[in-house]
């Protein structure tokens, strides 16, 4: 069966979930599983995820970011997401975003890169 934005959506809330539960991680909410634990998170979705790809922030070209260098070098290498179908995933972000700036994580680093 080939995997879908439904699926991927299912896939990030039930791991949501897990990783909140206390099990094997101590987050207490999907943001807090971005606050250091993405990349574990990420990497646990393209195991279930079938051409899904683990990607952290300065992965992406510079121009793909349309910000200043200092941008992706200082807050956008820091958080590792997923791509799936031309769409970006976090733990905050099961439906996904048309591009990774709108990821939650994304959208508080730009509130304090425009506040400085």
């Amino acid at each position: 069966m080939e995997a879908t934005a439904t699926n991927i959506t299912e896939v990030i809330k039930a791991l949501v979930e897990e990783f909140i539960s206390g099990i094997n991680f101590h987050p207490k909410s999907a943001e807090g599983i971005n606050g250091g634990l993405c990349d574990n998170f990420a990497h646990a979705v393209t195991i279930q995820i079938p051409g899904a790809e683990a990607l952290w922030g300065d992965g992406m070209d510079e121009e793909a970011w349309d910000m200043p260098y200092n941008w992706v070098e200082h807050h956008a290498a820091y958080h590792c997401f997923v791509r799936f179908k031309n769409r970006y995933y976090d733990s905050e972000a099961p439906e996904g975003v048309d591009h990774p700036i709108k990821l939650p994580y994304y959208q508080r680093e730009l509130r304090h890169f425009n506040s400085r």
